[in-house]
């Protein structure tokens, strides 16, 4: 069986930690990003693969 790498739990609260303390800059970007304004595109925050954040 695969070994999962994506989104792994033990991460769940680092992820939701950084969602909450965005940069002015991150602030920006996501304003304009959610509720797929940006030419009808979904965007998700805090993806991690193994121990790394995208």
């Amino acid at each position: 069986m695969k070994e999962k790498i994506h989104s792994l739990k033990y991460l769940k609260g680092k992820r939701a930690e950084l969602r909450k303390s965005l940069t002015p800059a991150e602030a920006f970007l996501w304003k304009h990003l959610k509720g797929r304004q940006f030419e009808g595109r979904k965007f998700n925050r805090q993806h991690s693969i193994e121990n790394y954040y995208s």
